[in-house]
């Protein structure tokens, strides 16, 4: 009886620790509670991968699907606006159709210029197999263009090299693309390298509230600022580590050969030299600007994420339910900046004259003077996805340019889309482009028949010489500019 007691007192406390081992461990593996703040500031800031959505339509893939399975017809119009002043104002309209054939694999477009209801100018595209080409009647009476087979040997004729065989604009984005595998992979080799870069105790965690969009969130802040000595030597350290990961640098130099437009570095051994220049420069250059990264966390997401440099750049992340944001300031003049940053001011007519350092300074104003500005953002609103991109040169003036993209879901058979460019200039006074296009498609049974595109009714470059086509292509293009410039006179665009 006795040893069973001892027994048990043995048995137990082990017991209790194990479950007391169980659940802390389940407690640190479902939540943050004893997890240190530089554990969970790379947690947070693994989600800040997301990113790359915003550039992202999702509606894109679902029309794009639509379209290859079906035979549709598409219709649009197309409005160019030119306004100077309040007085001033030109425009332009122009009706766009196509349709597709699912059963040949042909499409058809066209596009009228008009004037009132009268067609003043027409050009049509066709892409039947291999063969793309356009055609406009009042320059030359068949198509134009290429068949998409052997295009290397055909570029070599005209002097460019490198250039792929063949085109196709789906599997080259798809490329540039980096998946899964090659994101966990980097994340494996060179998470490791920065961290081991960056102090514990430089990582720190609060609560702060902020507000996106008249909401206000109460968040958890993770941040980190890396001096510029840490910052060079991580950059330095993964730089040295990126010439013998093989994988990635296959990964990186397969992806320049799919540009196939004589890009170099195509090849690992010019990538690691490549590597070598750059860490030369790194290691003989200072870096002088501190990087902060600051996350703010809500309902364990991130919801705004802040990468900056002092005086080079700043870039913002906010990600909220339906509206995604990214924000990014550079600076025009970086290297300006960063001599005013070291109070150093050289001046080269004298060697010995102390200056004024305050004449130098810079202040709030100047710093956003310098700066140039790109907003993207992407929102949701029942089936339609929207993406917006606006460049602004100089944030302290009005001068920007923005593109405004709306596209719907594939629902009963049907999609829309409306795209609006618009180019706000002031070099005299203030004058506004406007260049907007809407459309609308619909799956349909049957098509008018689209015309089969040869060598026999197409002057395709790959059967002629460099020679010929040039002179044939630049005939082509002097007519077509003189026959536009001639329709555009009558709406009131004259164009030298």
């Amino acid at each position: 009886m006795k040893n069973k007691k001892k027994l048990l007192l043995i048995i137990i406390p082990i017991i209790v620790i194990l479950i007391v081992s169980i659940v802390l461990l389940a407690l640190y593996m479902t939540t943050d509670l004893f997890k240190s703040n530089e554990t969970l500031f790379w947690k947070y800031f693994s989600q800040t991968k997301e990113i790359e959505n915003i550039f992202y339509n999702n509606n894109l893939d679902k029309q794009n699907e639509f379209k290859s399975n079906n035979s549709y017809t598409s219709s649009g119009t197309m409005s160019l606006k030119i306004e100077k002043g309040e007085d001033s104002l030109k425009q332009l309209n122009i009706e766009t159709n196509a349709r597709h054939d699912k059963n040949t694999n042909r499409t058809y477009a066209d596009a009228i210029l008009k004037n009132g209801d009268i067609d003043l100018f027409n050009i049509s595209y066709i892409n039947s197999g291999d063969i793309y080409a356009i055609k406009c009647d009042e320059v030359f009476q068949n198509y134009v263009g290429f068949e998409n087979i052997e295009l290397s040997n055909i570029a070599s004729n005209y002097g460019i090299e490198n250039f792929p065989n063949t085109i196709n604009l789906k599997q080259f984005i798809n490329s540039l693309k980096m998946n899964d595998e090659e994101l966990q992979h980097i994340s494996e080799i060179y998470l490791p390298l920065i961290m081991e870069n960056i102090p514990k105790e430089r990582y720190i965690k609060q609560e702060q509230n902020l507000q996106i969009n008249e909401q206000t969130y109460n968040t958890e802040m993770y941040s980190v600022e890396i001096s510029s000595e840490e910052l060079r030597q991580i950059i330095i350290r993964c730089l040295y580590k990126l010439k013998t990961d093989t994988q990635t640098l296959i990964s990186i130099s397969n992806k320049c050969s799919n540009f196939g437009l004589g890009i170099e570095y195509t090849d690992t051994a010019d990538l690691s030299i490549k590597i070598d220049e750059i860490i030369n420069e790194v290691q003989n250059n200072d870096i002088i600007n501190n990087v902060s990264i600051i996350l703010n966390v809500f309902d364990n997401n991130v919801l705004r994420a802040e990468i900056k440099m002092d005086s080079v750049f700043n870039i913002i992340f906010e990600n909220t339910e339906n509206l995604d944001t990214l924000s990014i300031d550079i600076s025009q003049d970086i290297t300006k900046l960063n001599r005013i940053s070291t109070n150093e001011i050289i001046d080269e007519n004298s060697s010995n004259e102390i200056i004024d350092l305050n004449q130098a300074e810079v202040t709030e104003e100047t710093e956003k003077q310098n700066m140039t500005r790109i907003i993207l953002t992407k929102g949701k609103n029942d089936n339609l996805v929207n993406n917006n991109i606006k460049f602004i040169p100089n944030a302290n003036k009005e001068e920007y340019i923005e593109l405004d993209i709306n596209m719907s879901d594939t629902q009963n058979d049907y999609a829309n889309n409306s795209y609006m460019l618009t180019i706000n200039t002031t070099v005299d006074n203030t004058e506004t482009v406007t260049l907007s296009y809407d459309t609308e498609t619909s799956r349909v049974d049957q098509v008018e028949e689209i015309l089969e595109l040869t060598g026999n009714n197409t002057a395709l470059v790959n059967n002629y010489d460099s020679q010929t086509f040039n002179i044939f292509m630049q005939n082509w293009i002097n007519i077509f500019n003189s026959k536009l410039k001639e329709k555009l006179s009558i709406l009131g665009f004259n164009i030298l």
